[in-house]
């Protein structure tokens, strides 16, 4: 029997943590509109930022608690796993950015 993976023992991490923030220093409603406009950046016509967006909504609350899985995302959008793991990757790294952080996150 394998063990479980360490996500069980611990819980599902938040997306502030995630963003390596504090639960409490991120104002969601900020975030949530720096995503959209992360979502309408040009990319010569393509709309790969888009669903970059739209994968972090579907994946994250308003509260930023995790409500689908990497798999049930996959299969809605044709993606593999991995796929979906790597561009989640990708808008959370801007997300982390520091001139980005300054947009959404609370002064504590």
């Amino acid at each position: 029997m394998s063990p479980l993976p360490i996500l069980y023992y611990l819980g599902e991490p938040t997306l502030a943590e995630e963003l390596k923030l504090a639960a409490d220093a991120v104002d969601y409603a900020a975030l949530w509109a720096l995503v959209q406009e992360y979502a309408a950046r040009p990319v010569k016509g393509l709309a790969q930022y888009a669903l970059d967006a739209e994968l972090l909504r579907r994946r994250y609350d308003d509260q930023g608690r995790r409500q689908a899985t990497l798999e049930q995302l996959g299969a809605q959008y044709g993606l593999t796993r991995q796929r979906v793991y790597e561009r989640l990757g990708r808008i959370k790294g801007w997300l982390r950015h520091p001139a980005q952080q300054r947009r959404y996150r609370r002064d504590s």
